[in-house]
């Protein structure tokens, strides 16, 4: 969760790459639990950063990828910092 505030210059192709793996952990039961969890304990500047990355759509990315990012990104919402 931390990953995005530490590379603020990362390109969007690193953007890709890092929402993979998190795209693999929302979808993994378990793990989705234990990321919306997470999503609490990061600071204020972590989870804009965070929002900011999610939004990110390589233009490779299929529709059903695009569709978990959005999941990811309405928890994040809800998250109240």
């Amino acid at each position: 969760m931390r990953v995005p505030s530490r590379f603020p210059d990362a390109t969007e192709t690193h953007i890709a790459k890092w929402q993979g793996s998190i795209i693999a952990w929302w979808r993994n039961n378990d793990r989705h639990e234990e990321m919306k969890s997470l999503f609490g304990e990061i600071s204020k500047n972590e989870m804009y950063i965070l929002k900011v990355w999610v939004k990110v759509r390589h233009k490779l990315e299929t529709e059903e990828n695009s569709k978990t990012l959005t999941e990811i990104e309405a928890a994040l919402n809800v998250v109240v910092h």
